[in-house]
């Protein structure tokens, strides 16, 4: 008979494949997306945050006033609040206000929750409210115009109640601007933001004796803008994030004590320098590093109240973590971190 024809053969080289997928949605951990934020209508952090049953959000006045979270009954100096892996809470305090963290600037809100939250140490008793920035953009250039509204109607003036208003300016009570943008040179993505907002924030509220009354002095002018810069790096990548807010706004203070002229300045700006790396000497190896300068300055000023007081802090600090695939099913974390603070 024929000869059967000899089926060639082939060698392969041993190939090791692993995947790191995101790590998924769970009952401790609640992911806010972009789309999600953007869907809400939400024009501010801790609206965005009211979307998550585990969060809950203290405003102690109008639009630009304290904003502070609270997770499982938690105070706020309880919750730790982190921008790009950067602690945002005050380290004298341990508060952090959410009102100076432009919506804008966030891409995606992960919220941890419970003993999931142990690892980020005991700053992070109530949960951790991590908060990612946009590091690229899908656009080259988008522009966003909002304006708020209040129903114009009479209320009352003066200690003896006599009747004032409509106010017809209500119906442009606040507005707001938001550019962002970005691109590509090389291999660097590069993203910018921007954006301006005023308030005037002259709502009717009854006072105690019931009578409809317009707010005073709690006007808001606020501007921010960010840059973020990311190229890739020896099999990581290298980013740098630069931001930037301020806010000027009145104290209303409160109906038993108004305070007419009180007013408000809050300035925070600071960069960070991060690398990242899913292959440190081996695939078994992550390396995360990052080093952060910023300032943050809050001047108040209280006219025939003394002498105007605020605060001024500088901050400095530097992170390393790793993590370390030893099996399919177990992780090993671990790192460190130091601050400087003036």
């Amino acid at each position: 008979g024929e000869a059967s024809a000899e089926k060639p053969t082939y060698s392969l080289e041993n190939v090791a494949m692993t995947a790191k997928a995101p790590v998924p949605e769970t009952s401790a951990r609640r992911v806010i997306t972009a789309s999600q934020i953007a869907a809400s209508g939400a024009t501010a952090l801790g609206g965005a945050l009211v979307q998550s049953a585990s969060v809950d959000i203290n405003t102690v006045g109008p639009s630009g006033s304290v904003t502070s979270p609270s997770i499982r009954g938690a105070t706020a100096n309880e919750v730790l609040v982190l921008i790009d892996g950067v602690p945002a809470n005050n380290p004298l305090t341990g508060a952090v206000d959410l009102s100076t963290i432009p919506l804008n600037q966030v891409a995606r809100i992960d919220i941890i929750r419970g003993s999931a939250a142990a690892i980020y140490g005991p700053s992070a008793i109530g949960g951790v409210i991590d908060i990612i920035t946009k590091g690229s953009v899908s656009s080259p250039l988008t522009v966003t115009l909002e304006n708020g509204s209040f129903v114009p109607d009479t209320f009352a003036t003066g200690s003896s109640g006599t009747a004032g208003g409509p106010d017809w300016s209500s119906l442009a009570d606040s507005q707001r601007l938001g550019v962002a943008g970005g691109g590509r040179i090389g291999k660097a993505t590069l993203a910018a933001t921007g954006g301006v907002n005023r308030a005037a924030n002259a709502y009717l509220y009854r006072d105690s004796s019931g009578e409809w009354r317009q707010l005073q002095n709690a006007g808001l002018f606020g501007a921010n803008g960010s840059l973020s810069v990311a190229s890739p790096l020896a099999n990581g990548k290298l980013s740098f994030l630069a931001n930037g807010n301020y806010q000027s706004h009145g104290d209303p203070g409160s109906e038993s004590y108004p305070s007419p002229q009180a007013h408000e300045r809050d300035l925070t700006t600071g960069g960070t320098l991060q690398y990242h790396t899913r292959s440190f000497l081996s695939d078994l190896l992550d390396l995360s590093l990052a080093v952060h300068g910023g300032y943050s300055g809050v001047p108040y000023a209280h006219p025939g109240a003394g002498t105007p007081s605020g605060h001024k802090l500088w901050t400095f600090t530097s992170r390393l973590g790793q993590e370390a695939y030893l099996t399919n099913d177990l992780t090993l974390r671990y790192g460190g971190s130091a601050g400087y603070y003036a």
